[in-house]
């Protein structure tokens, strides 16, 4: 008798047609041949060899500047009129990051007490407008 339901047992030989449904699991081996279309989620181990092929296009266009190394930003003066603080956006010009011992705090307090001490270092700290 032919029957569509899956039976517990495995059959000694392979049906002539596949299944109307996938199978909840998958298959203990690999198949022989490669399917014939891409799956929809990308594996989450990259393959072990690269492809016979190179892709036709970039993966994405490159960033408009450098990516910052990861890590903490240190501090920085900004001494741009009615701008002026201490800033951590690790967008410090050149010439400080080659000197970082004389330009870069590790605290907002530290960069504001040496670059804006006295009457500035309130409004450094952000207490006051500036």
């Amino acid at each position: 008798s032919f029957s569509t339901n899956p039976t517990s047992e495995p059959s000694s030989e392979p049906s002539s047609q596949p299944s109307s449904e996938p199978s909840s699991e998958p298959s203990s081996e690999p198949s022989s041949e490669p399917s014939s279309q891409p799956s929809f989620e990308p594996s989450s181990e990259p393959s072990s060899e690269p492809s016979s092929m190179p892709s036709c296009s970039p993966s994405s266009a490159p960033t408009e500047s450098p990516s910052k190394p990861p890590g903490v930003n240190l501090f920085y003066p900004e001494f741009v009129i009615g701008n002026e603080g201490c800033r951590n956006d690790g967008d410090e010009p050149d010439y400080m990051a080659l000197e970082p011992t004389s330009w870069l705090s590790s605290t907002v307090e530290a960069c504001c007490k040496k670059f804006f001490g006295g009457y500035r270092y309130d409004a450094c700290m952000g207490r006051y407008p500036p």
